[in-house]
């Protein structure tokens, strides 16, 4: 855990030697937004995933049509949107059981 924590870190400093429309800053946002998925991953925080999507996104937007690794940023953002459909999806399915179980009880009692 201590070496992705140094890592995003790392990778944070990174990004900021890089202005907006730096073509580098691309390849800073998409370290840091693995990274940061990778953390999430590990330690299942949500604001981690939240922040990768923004950084994956971030990328993205300086890698248009056509640039070589214009695909890999896609799939690594559609990952990451998966990643954060299913998280969602799991809260609303625990929220149901929790709800349900509480009218078993209400019902049994």
């Amino acid at each position: 855990m201590t070496n992705l924590n140094n890592q995003n870190t790392r990778y944070r400093k990174e990004l900021k030697r890089y202005r907006p429309g730096d073509v580098r800053r691309a390849e800073a946002l998409f370290k840091l937004a693995d990274s940061l998925d990778d953390r999430f991953l590990e330690k299942g925080e949500g604001v981690d995933l939240d922040d990768a999507i923004e950084f994956h996104r971030g990328a993205l937007s300086l890698r248009p049509a056509g640039h070589p690794q214009r695909d890999t940023s896609l799939c690594s953002l559609a990952l990451c949107l998966w990643a954060q459909m299913g998280r969602t999806a799991y809260n609303s399915c625990v929220k149901v059981l929790i709800s349900t179980k509480r009218l078993l009880y209400i019902d049994r009692c």
